[in-house]
């Protein structure tokens, strides 16, 4: 018989914080919910594994929510034998209640959540490999979203003291807000406010710079991560996100499982005759509110780049093609999303590229991203020219295919 048809069940509910957990030891007998064996409120973390092995029966499966420590403390305890399981973090809403909120209570109600169907979605854990990967992409997203807030902070000041509203970005926003203080009557505390917050800007955009830089040479340097970016929209940001992410693609059988863990697979909201009123006529919801969003939100993006500005490209004329027919313009967006994630993971499995309709168009782009990262960056990368790149990243992926005249002369004689 197999684990999952052994019962009862030993479940260990945690609710982890950063230095002590709560742990709930409860019996799970089919059909019914969770009782609770034994509590142990107050456990150090920099203890677990010694209690795990005095006090935790070794068959005992330990629920976790995803938190911000869930993917070390189950590293920890699969180390010493222990199976684990992250369940998502809104995994309490249905069953939690405002005057019932203790650490023990949350640790008792991730074993019942989890008998209720957590089970079924649960959280994938990342490689070490992808986990490093993803904490870089945060770090990028967190530095972008400070220098936005920067931006917007000396925006306000702008307004506030009656200086003309800047329209330059970045480095070159600087310098025009610095020649209009010395052009406007201001007072000294103003001055120090405004220089103070350019400074801060200064400091942030720094940082967007240093990790900007990082990822490109880390793209540059990841196979996977260069097949990528011959895809319409990809850029070397979503590129990254989509390795990293991703993580291992044989997780997902086929290409509609990644587009649902990115959530944009529609939602579906009927029974009955509007079910099928809503099939005959191709009505479908908003794409899912569950998926990383982040990278999601990319995705997007990169559709809206292919749908506004790509259309000499196969999968704009797909999108034009869409519109001309009067489709709403997001949820045309939304499906070209959908054909990338999709054409990613035929990537991300290795498969060859079917014919050369995209090559003078990666190679165009090739030398765009060579431009856009710079050449002082891509000198250090390995590049020492945009023709050089192109050879290296482009050439190799068509290599296997006839070239356009040999296919004629094939066709002619056939």
């Amino acid at each position: 018989m197999s684990e999952n048809m052994q019962w009862p069940r030993l479940l260990v509910g945690m609710d982890a914080h950063t230095r002590k957990l709560a742990l709930c030891l409860a019996k799970w007998n089919y059909g019914s919910d969770p009782k609770r064996q034994k509590s142990f409120p107050y456990v150090a973390l920099a203890d677990m594994e010694r209690f795990y092995l005095a006090n935790i029966p070794a068959e005992a499966t330990t629920i976790v929510e995803a938190t911000g420590n869930a993917f070390v403390i189950k590293e920890r305890l699969e180390k010493i034998g222990r199976k684990v399981e992250i369940v998502k973090s809104d995994a309490l809403e249905t069953i939690s209640q405002d005057d019932r909120i203790t650490d023990l209570i949350d640790a008792q109600k991730l074993t019942i959540a989890y008998a209720r169907g957590a089970s079924l979605s649960l959280v994938r854990h990342p490689d070490r490999g992808s986990a490093d990967l993803r904490a870089m992409f945060g770090g990028e997203r967190m530095a972008t979203k400070e220098s936005t807030r920067a931006s917007n902070r000396i925006w306000a000041l702008c307004n506030e003291y009656g200086l003309p509203l800047p329209t330059k970005s970045r480095e070159a926003r600087v310098s025009e807000v610095r020649s209009m203080m010395k052009a406007h009557p201001l007072s000294n505390w103003q001055k120090f406010r405004i220089e103070d917050e350019l400074e801060s800007y200064e400091k942030t955009l720094d940082r967007r710079a240093k990790y900007k830089k990082e990822l490109a040479r880390i793209v540059m340097g990841n196979d996977k991560m260069r097949k990528l970016l011959q895809l319409c929209g990809v850029k070397h940001l979503l590129a990254f996100a989509l390795v990293a992410y991703t993580g291992d693609v044989n997780d997902f059988k086929t290409p509609k499982h990644l587009v649902s863990y990115y959530g944009l697979n529609p939602r579906v909201n009927g029974s009955g005759e509007v079910e099928e009123r809503n099939k005959k006529k191709g009505r479908n919801g908003k794409t899912s509110k569950y998926g990383r969003k982040d990278v999601k939100t990319l995705l997007i993006e990169a559709a809206q780049s292919v749908v506004r500005t790509q259309k000499t490209s196969a999968l704009g004329k797909w999108a034009a093609k869409k519109l001309a027919q009067q489709k709403p313009y997001n949820k045309v967006v939304c499906a070209v999303a959908r054909k990338i994630a999709c054409y990613a993971w035929h990537i991300l499995k290795g498969h060859p590229v079917p014919n050369r309709d995209s090559e003078a168009f990666f190679t165009r782009k090739a030398k765009r991203i060579y431009g856009e990262i710079g050449k002082d960056v891509m000198k250090e990368i390995g590049f020492a020219s945009a023709a050089e790149l192109v050879e290296r990243i482009v050439v190799p992926l068509y290599a296997h295919l006839p070239e356009e005249g040999e296919k004629a002369a094939e066709t002619t004689a056939t």
